[in-house]
């Protein structure tokens, strides 16, 4: 199906919905006036709404018989209800039931039906080579789809444990350039950016696929104040992003947070803080970690990570081949994805593109002693297979395994790995010809308010 059908296709709503539609349960309540509504801007979801002749809680029971059944409910007593059903996988029909319930009674309607429309033709379904259910942290995976040589647009997409893609919000346009960032805010919103193409912009959407908030239209990748690599949602309600500064011909990076209106509240600047080599392409930040008044700055270009206080901008510490501090091992090279499990306890996906296999390296910083000592790394030694020269992300989940994208290559992967190594989930991604999925990051998630109940 194209991609102008898929967003035109609307759910079904069979004979017993609509606004006819009434219900009566117990304790004098009456459910009426229900419907089922498109989410133009997510394809695998629907809005069911009903009314009550008294205030009440409101949940929807759904399911189907190839994928299970669920449960999402909204807080708070009303009399107009409307709950958001999502995690629907594309094609399938899902009978829904509206639920209704005060201290004295409770009403359910009868199952009306919405049916997921197709996937968007760039998004691809992974094959999960490994599952173990034991190992694995159960959840949905968010990131990026970028579908090379296609001019697809910037996209973001779940999948479940199985693979199957049970969330997507695609921008309008094409000209995807990758390494978008991609992430779920604390505040349960999906956040699309940086690194999204010239004269787009940046957006923040609901589970729906509704956008809440758009940032400033991108000015060029080869400009002063195109944001890149990482945009992320801040406690106060702030954006913090990387963006690009040139002088005289050279680049280096800022570190800036906008409010929502796009008025700048902090920067830090490379050129103001570190020495700077007047080569075209000096830093190539890619990542940067907020840790209360820690910040830590990943350089590709340098191979190194900068520590400084957010509050005094000065420089704590060096990390790196070429810098004060170096690692009691193997030096990491072009790395991305800084996570800070503890002050100065640090997780990065390290590229490797000399030693041409990568590795998620987790290590300890002493800058008092001018080193830094490996913990933990994966793969444990040369993997020619394990590869990304570019992009890449590793993340430590709550159960203590560490998931990683691996999606710069010809076979891209997403891997989940216990701390001893042992693989707990695995999805490649197909390659046809020359339509190769690639993705920058990967988070895994618990779906967002939904109940299993089966």
């Amino acid at each position: 199906m194209s991609f102008v059908v898929w967003i035109l296709a609307l759910v079904a709503c069979p004979e017993g919905g609509g606004p006819g539609h009434v219900d009566t349960g117990s304790g004098g309540l009456v459910l009426s006036h229900l419907e089922v509504a498109d989410t133009p801007g997510n394809p695998l979801a629907c809005r069911l709404s009903w009314t009550t002749n008294l205030p009440a809680d409101s949940a929807v029971e759904y399911g189907s018989p190839t994928h299970g059944r669920f449960r999402r409910s909204e807080p708070g007593e009303h009399t107009e209800h409307e709950v958001l059903v999502i995690g629907l996988r594309a094609g399938q029909a899902y009978s829904l039931e509206a639920h209704s319930t005060t201290a004295d009674g409770a009403v359910w309607s009868t199952p009306v039906t919405c049916t997921a429309r197709d996937l968007p033709d760039h998004v691809a379904v992974p094959e999960i080579e490994v599952h173990d259910p034991n190992l694995a942290r159960d959840g949905w995976t968010l990131f990026d789809n970028y579908r090379y040589e296609v001019g697809a647009p910037c996209t973001a997409v779940m999948v479940d444990m199985e693979g199957y893609p049970v969330w997507v919000h695609a921008m309008t346009s094409g000209d995807d350039i990758g390494a978008m960032d991609t992430r779920l805010s604390d505040a349960g919103t999906v956040l699309l950016g940086a690194s999204v193409p010239t004269g787009q912009k940046p957006r923040e959407v609901d589970l729906a696929g509704e956008v809440l908030w758009e940032g400033p239209e991108q000015p060029g990748f080869s400009s002063t104040g195109f944001m890149h690599h990482t945009m992320e949602l801040l406690a106060d309600d702030t954006m913090l992003t990387l963006e690009k500064h040139f002088v005289d011909g050279t680049r280096g990076d800022r570190i800036v947070v906008r409010d929502r209106d796009g008025a700048e509240t902090w920067s830090w600047d490379t050129f103001d803080h570190l020495e700077v080599q007047w080569v075209e392409d000096w830093t190539h930040a890619n990542s940067v970690a907020i840790d209360g008044d820690d910040v830590y700055l990943s350089l590709r270009n340098l191979s190194e990570i900068v520590k400084f206080s957010r509050a005094t901008q000065e420089v704590e510490w060096r990390f790196g081949p070429e810098a004060p501090i170096t690692l009691d091992g193997d030096a990491f090279e072009q790395q991305h994805a800084i996570e800070v499990l503890a002050e100065d306890h640090l997780l990065v996906f390290d590229n490797g593109p000399d030693r041409r296999w990568s590795r998620a390296v987790e290590f300890v910083v002493d800058a008092d002693a001018s080193e830094a000592r490996i913990l933990w790394q994966y793969p444990p030694a040369a993997d020619l297979d394990f590869y990304a020269g570019y992009w890449g992300d590793a993340n430590r989940l709550d159960n203590g395994n560490t998931l990683m994208a691996v999606g710069a290559a010809r076979f891209n992967r997403m891997v989940e790995v216990t701390s001893s190594g042992e693989v707990a989930w695995q999805a490649q991604w197909p390659e046809s010809g020359d339509l190769i999925v690639g993705f920058y990051r990967a988070q895994r998630l618990d779906p967002p308010g939904i109940e299993v109940l089966e």
